[in-house]
């Protein structure tokens, strides 16, 4: 039997195919080099750009209402890109300066979001009880201080202060107030308590940012408008603008309302007070027994945790 030998084929090219391939090697070559130097210039023109973005930027680390104040403890720095120039940023010079709106938390501050808050030579800070506080006030929100007489007439006494601080269930807050505010303050005073059924309370602004600041238009009584006139610590636009005449008129359109009217009205003010406060001193139970709870239970989880550790070093004792 006879065995056929089979040939082996080669595939060969021909001159002109290898010319062909070759030219498609070099330019196949030609394009991964340009390629990956292409590449490269645009990581490095990318890297440049992103230096030329970074900024090191104050941060909020919760959210912060507007009135409060720019300080290091609420605010950490961190690396971030913008097209903004780095001065539009806030920095550690701006540190005491008051936020005009609220920041989110993880929001940067910029320098349009700050201002700085004028303090007059003659300002000093007031402790005030005696005023009917609004349940939801809390620190660094803005407010007119209003007087409400028996006879229903209304006038702002002073506007757009800054509430300090708070404490609603003593029912106390603190204001930093001019000489001028502070003597209108002690005239509105002493009308809530000379005129029954008249009230002294807060309203707070809804977007002190953008708000304008209200006109006070409460006239002091005589006898604080004479200290006034003489005061040499108010200035001149002060005195002008304060009328003898208006307060004139006011004290006679209260002398108008009958005594049993200004009795009743005076009784619905003590008890709107009284349930205010019922209503603060309620809350602040709740929170306080809510507080220990959580206090007992932590207590408790502890207590149980110890205990786990012990039976579980006993029993390791026991096994070896």
């Amino acid at each position: 039997m006879a065995f056929g030998k089979k040939k082996l084929k080669i595939f060969r090219l021909s001159k002109k195919q290898v010319i062909y391939l070759s030219i498609a090697i070099v330019l196949t070559t030609t394009v991964i080099v340009l390629g990956a130097l292409k590449f490269q210039e645009y990581e490095k023109q990318l890297k440049g750009f992103k230096t030329g973005l970074c900024r090191e930027v104050f941060v909020a680390s919760q959210k912060i209402n507007a009135g409060a104040s720019f300080q290091e403890g609420e605010f950490y720095l961190e690396t971030a890109y913008s097209s903004l120039s780095t001065d539009k940023y806030a920095t550690s010079e701006d540190f005491g300066k008051t936020i005009a709106i609220s920041v989110e938390a993880g929001t940067p501050v910029l320098k349009s979001m700050l201002y700085d808050e004028e303090i007059k030579k003659d300002m000093r800070e007031e402790e005030l009880n005696m005023i009917l506080l609004a349940s939801n006030l809390n620190k660094n929100q803005y407010i007119d201080l209003r007087i409400g007489f028996a006879n229903g007439e209304d006038y702002i006494v002073l506007s757009k202060k800054k509430v300090r601080d708070i404490k609603l269930e003593s029912n106390t807050i603190w204001m930093w107030l001019d000489e001028k505010e502070i003597l209108t303050l002690s005239s509105a005073i002493v009308d809530a308590y000379l005129h029954t059924g008249t009230k002294l309370y807060t309203v707070s602004y809804v977007a002190p940012s953008v708000q304008d600041k209200a006109i006070n238009n409460y006239p002091v009584n005589k006898d604080v408008l004479e200290i006034i006139k003489n005061n040499p610590n108010i200035v001149l636009e002060a005195r002008q603008g304060l009328s003898a005449e208006m307060r004139m008129q006011l004290e006679e359109r209260i002398n108008k309302l009958s005594k049993e009217a200004s009795n009743s009205i005076d009784s619905k003010v003590k008890e709107e007070a009284v349930n205010r406060g019922m209503v603060i001193q309620k809350e602040t139970q709740e929170v306080n027994q809510q507080e220990n709870t959580e206090t007992q239970l932590q207590k408790n989880k502890t207590k149980d945790n110890n205990s786990n550790n012990i039976k579980e070093e006993t029993e390791g004792e026991f096994f070896y």
